[in-house]
């Protein structure tokens, strides 16, 4: 007859090994989210100068951390899936902001 790990034995292991596992999971979380956090910051500071036209009553919008997901859709309207603009008259806000962000460099995820 081969030899049984009590039960309590098995539980106390399976425990420690999904509480390692929770562990490593949360640290892999963390270090997205900072490079999340940082690949957002980059490219505020990059853009905090490049104004959208705000489409609700005129003026201009400008990039923040509160508005980061919105001015990103916008960005995007203005090109094709090719990356070109399409409308010749958001050609300087295009210009501008492919301008801005050409020697941006995205290092590899730590995960």
């Amino acid at each position: 007859m081969p030899f049984e790990f009590p039960k309590i034995i098995t539980e106390i292991y399976v425990s420690y090994y999904v509480f390692q596992e929770t562990q490593v999971i949360s640290q892999r979380n963390n270090n997205l989210n900072e490079y999340y956090e940082s690949l957002r910051n980059n490219v505020i500071t990059l853009l905090e100068h490049v104004r959208l036209p705000n489409g609700s009553g005129g003026g201009q919008e400008k990039l923040a951390h509160e508005n980061f997901d919105t001015y990103l859709s916008k960005l995007q309207t203005l090109c094709t899936p090719d990356g070109y603009c399409s409308d010749e008259s958001n050609r300087p806000l295009y210009e501008t902001v492919k301008s801005a962000l050409q020697d941006f460099t995205v290092l590899p995820t730590p995960i």
